[in-house]
């Protein structure tokens, strides 16, 4: 019997089982041999006839083959937590089914009724078909629809938290693929795939009037990530004066350059896209690395992030960003 990796599709766990190959299969269910490997990657969804065919080549039931996976035990434990109010996101992430509330205006997979049972929502894709990828670049949403057109049958969501949140969510089991950027971020977990992505320039962002010179003012206000964020890491690095008496948090880097525009702050530490993209001066600090980490229980969730990464749709918008660089 061949041997079972995560993230095979029944289709292909079935040829293998049987001793068939690829060739084989395709030819007996009439099809390409490369229409076949795209079904049993998960990259196509097969038409009637031809779920039909396959089933018969293969002895079994076209619903054994494509049905949805089942709905996981509403009584099962969890790993995360739900809102406050009980709504959900989901995904399967390490064997485990995972929760988080869901961002605003975005709808739940499922509703927390009590401490102990989940009622998933009729429109809620499996867990085993969703991925995550969580990190603060401003492109992760970008990179999140180019994995979705490289495994249609997915649903990908870009969860937005720092680098060192997204390595310690993946190190615990509750993220697919983590983005982290730095000198030389190093794998958060074991065995994590490391898959090379960008580079960019990160450094202070300069409110309108605001020369270099005026950073090292005591009066200047600064918008800056939460600690533990490499942005804020660079800037405790490269603080051009006393420490500021008053700190405007932001969330992202784009939030952090939106509070400078708005004249919440005068300065602040993002990349450089994000002082472009407000019209705001930039002065870099470094060049840093952005690696997405892959979990490595899901070998499947590195091959399909790899696809994405040849996606030219996605390097064209990716790279429309001021200051990013593909990885050589």
């Amino acid at each position: 019997m061949a041997e079972r990796r995560p993230g095979d599709t029944r289709l292909r766990r079935r040829r293998q089982d049987l001793g068939l190959a690829q060739e084989a299969l395709a030819r007996a269910a009439g099809l390409s041999r490369q229409a076949l490997s795209a079904l049993e990657a998960g990259r196509a969804l097969p038409s009637l006839p031809t779920a039909l065919a396959l089933a018969r080549a293969l002895g079994t039931t076209v619903e054994a083959l494509f049905a949805p996976p089942a709905a996981p035990d509403p009584a099962a434990p969890w790993a995360g937590e739900a809102a406050p109010d009980g709504r959900a996101r989901w995904a399967r992430v390490d064997g485990r089914l995972v929760l988080r509330p869901p961002p605003p205006g975005e709808e739940p997979d499922a509703v927390l009724e009590d401490s102990r049972r989940l009622r998933p929502l009729p429109w809620a894709a499996a867990p085993e078909q969703v991925l995550w990828l969580g990190g603060c670049d401003p492109a992760l949403p970008l990179l999140a629809r180019a994995v979705a057109r490289a495994a249609p049958h997915l649903r990908v969501a870009a969860l937005p938290m720092t680098s060192a949140e997204a390595a310690a969510e993946l190190r615990a089991g509750r993220l697919h693929v983590a983005s982290l950027h730095g000198d030389d971020p190093a794998p958060p977990a074991a065995g994590a795939a490391m898959l090379p992505y960008a580079t960019w320039r990160e450094g202070f962002v300069l409110g309108p009037g605001l020369s270099p010179a005026d950073l090292g003012r005591a009066a200047v206000r600064w918008a800056l990530r939460p600690p533990g964020a490499t942005a804020r890491d660079l800037f405790e690095r490269h603080r051009p004066g006393p420490a500021p008496a008053a700190v405007h948090l932001a969330a992202g880097h784009w939030e952090v350059a939106a509070a400078v525009r708005a004249g919440e702050a005068d300065a602040g530490v993002a990349v450089e896209a994000a002082a472009a993209a407000h019209g705001l001066a930039f002065l870099p600090l470094a060049e840093e690395r952005v690696v997405l980490a892959v979990h490595p229980s899901h070998p499947e969730a590195a091959e399909t992030v790899a696809r994405a990464l040849e996606d030219a749709r996605l390097w064209q918008a990716v790279l429309s960003l001021r200051g990013y660089r593909r990885a050589s």
